[in-house]
């Protein structure tokens, strides 16, 4: 999965993230911008790589602010929040992170 937008965790700006994932969880990781600290969130604890969530989100691009801009057209079944997921939605995965 190729993330066009940019995350932002803590503070820190990631940028032109891409994340291969296997049976749920993340086997490989760039990133154009901040590379070693999107590894570093990755390493944070055994519950880091795996997904947390799913989201369907209609996401098409940034809109330059940091924000993402939607279209009811473009639905997508994506892979959302590696780390800690929400137990209210099914998820057991647990982390001290949760992001992307």
């Amino acid at each position: 999965m190729r993330f066009s937008y940019p995350a932002i965790y803590s503070g820190v700006l990631v940028e032109g993230v891409e994340l291969t994932f296997s049976n749920g969880k993340v086997t490989q990781a760039r990133a154009e911008k901040n590379q070693a600290f999107l590894m570093e969130m990755l390493e944070s604890d055994t519950g880091a790589r795996y997904v947390g969530e799913f989201a369907i989100a209609p996401i098409t691009r940034s809109t330059g602010f940091r924000t993402i801009s939607c279209s009811t057209k473009n639905w997508r079944l994506l892979p959302h929040g590696p780390g800690r997921g929400y137990p209210e939605t099914g998820s057991h995965n647990k982390s001290i992170i949760h992001w992307i």
